[in-house]
């Protein structure tokens, strides 16, 4: 699934007297469902461009900084306000190299097996007799004879359980690279009324590497999905009270079909969303209000107070579509559906530019109710 990260730093109260956006909603999904149009799928191709295009955007790497400067440039065409690259110094990079996994033992011929080594992954060379555990828990109870070993899993599992000898060859040869810079993308559509007050929308452009075009949905959907939101009301000419800002950032998300929003913050500001998406997203079928706002990437916002929100779309509570394709080489253009990217680029410019024009705001959650170390 395309996650993409939609954070609220100041959600907007619903008052009495409030203007009706029912006519704008209606608008914005004829101008997204007009096939003779701009933004008939807009974001599908967009995103098809990049991807096939760039490839994998690893953190750090030439294809990221190409992307980066791309959108940079598709941004200052479509004359979004106060568009800028925030600098990202000094870090140290993890650059993939080769990696091998060989099982020497109980096969008759030595054979390969698919290996992939995560993010900061050592490098090493080495062989040794596995050993299988089936939790984390029975790791640690049994860490004083891992020593010298290779802790594995699955087809493992049943040789040890046969009492077979498992003998491998692990080769990893990635590299760490220090003093390594990027950049994030930030640009807005500035408020009209109260230029300072912000809502920011994005996604995060690295991927992972494991494909060649993977990334398409983690996160390329999602950032694609949000320029695309901001694009439709920028060339419509919507220009909310409040700013709304967006970040592609460099350092999670893309989409099946857009249910409706997860919130996480003061229980003031779901009330407030749910009563935009009951009078307002029927339009597109997209009601749906949970408490599934959180994400990895904004945590560190929403502990300070910060409001954040997702996009709610097709998927089961455990998200297994998004996690058969998670990090791997069927994150690709394959997975993605155009229409389902229309319905999440409507659904977000929709919800956003309301909850950026209403009249009052919702505070943070007070600082007595965060949790502190």
């Amino acid at each position: 699934m395309i996650r993409q990260v939609l954070l609220v730093c100041l959600v907007i109260m619903l008052v009495s007297g409030e203007k009706d956006y029912t006519d704008l909603v209606k608008s914005l999904k004829a101008n997204i469902e007009d096939k003779n149009g701009i933004f008939y799928h807009s974001a599908f191709n967009r995103l098809a461009y990049i991807s096939d295009t760039y490839g994998p955007r690893m953190w750090g790497s030439n294809a990221l900084e190409s992307v980066i400067s791309e959108m940079a440039a598709m941004a200052q065409k479509e004359g979004f306000d106060n568009i800028r690259l925030e600098p990202v110094s000094n870090f140290t990079k993890w650059v993939r190299g080769r990696e091998s996994l060989t099982l020497y033992s109980p096969r008759p011929t030595p054979q390969k097996l698919n290996v992939i080594g995560l993010g900061k992954t050592i490098s090493g060379n080495v062989k040794a007799d596995a050993i299988v555990f089936t939790s984390y828990d029975e790791l640690e109870a049994n860490k004083d004879k891992i020593k010298g070993k290779i802790v594995d899993a699955e087809m493992f599992q049943r040789m040890q359980a046969r009492g077979q000898k498992i003998t491998l060859e692990l080769i990893l040869e990635n590299e760490l690279v220090p003093n390594t810079y990027s950049s994030n993308l930030v640009f807005e559509i500035k408020g009209g009324e109260k230029p300072d007050e912000i809502l920011l929308m994005g996604g995060h452009i690295d991927s992972w590497d494991t494909g060649s075009q993977t990334g398409a949905n983690d996160d390329g959907g999602g950032f694609i999905t949000c320029f695309e939101a901001m694009r439709l009301l920028l060339r419509n000419g919507y220009r909310p009270k409040r700013t709304i800002r967006f970040i592609a950032w460099s350092d999670d998300l893309g989409s099946t079909k857009l249910l409706g929003f997860g919130y996480q913050g003061d229980p003031r500001g779901k009330e407030v969303v749910k009563s935009i998406a009951n009078k307002y997203l029927g339009i597109i079928n997209a009601t749906l209000v949970n408490d599934d706002g959180g994400a990895v990437d904004t945590g560190p916002l929403f502990e300070k107070g910060v409001p954040t929100m997702t996009n709610q779309i097709v998927d089961n509570p455990s998200h297994d579509f998004y996690f058969t394709y998670h990090h791997s080489a069927g994150d690709s253009m394959t997975m993605m559906n155009a229409d389902d990217l229309d319905s999440n680029v409507v659904g977000v410019a929709a919800m956003f530019f309301i909850l950026a024009d209403l009249d009052d705001t919702i505070p943070r959650t007070p600082a007595s109710h965060l949790k502190t170390e």
